[in-house]
């Protein structure tokens, strides 16, 4: 099961509260074993990387967002209730045309959990 700081990430980052998400996300990171601590560095990421981007700093942003798809790419299509894949594409998508305000990006469950 996902941490506290975990689900609060989540929640955080899907009410678009990026900053706060990167600060769960990143409590929860550093305590993880292998591959869970992939999952949580790269969220903590996107919440920088969101942040970074609402304040203008797209080059910074994207550059974020890189670093953050990286971690994500050896994952499985779902990983932790989490469905990867369609982060994995909206990521893609984003960083074809980085804006400051997101509005696709969400952290979705899984429909069968894993």
């Amino acid at each position: 099961a996902a941490s506290p700081a975990f689900q609060t990430g989540v929640t955080e980052f899907n009410q678009a509260k990026f900053f706060e998400a990167h600060e769960s996300f990143e409590r929860t990171w550093r305590d993880v074993p292998y591959p869970d601590r992939l999952l949580a560095l790269a969220l903590s990421k996107l919440g920088a990387a969101f942040t970074h981007a609402e304040h203008g700093n797209l080059t910074g942003a994207a550059k974020v967002v890189r670093d953050a798809q990286r971690c994500l790419a050896p994952l499985p299509l779902i990983y932790a209730s989490l469905a990867v894949a369609p982060l994995r594409e909206a990521l893609a998508t984003w960083i074809a045309s980085p804006r400051p305000k997101q509005e696709v990006i969400v952290l979705a469950p899984a429909e069968n959990g894993s």
